[in-house]
């Protein structure tokens, strides 16, 4: 997946936010993982992810959209 120039901004304002709202779910949600990722319907870019024992989703990787459902 790539960006344009104008959404890097965007893009690490996202990430940071989306690191804080993981952080506070992995508190009180006993999950193995959360994540948070863009999708262009083709792939999903994984912005931030939480991965409490196995890793299923690392962030800045890129996976098939339907793989990310």
């Amino acid at each position: 997946m790539n960006f344009h120039t104008r959404d890097v901004k965007h893009y690490q304002t996202l990430k940071s936010t989306a690191s804080h709202v993981l952080e506070l779910l992995s508190d009180t949600i006993g999950v193995n993982t959360f994540f948070l990722a863009t999708n262009d319907k083709s792939e999903s870019l994984i912005v931030s992810a939480f991965n409490r024992q196995a890793t299923y989703f690392v962030e800045g990787t890129s996976v098939p959209f339907n793989d990310a459902l």
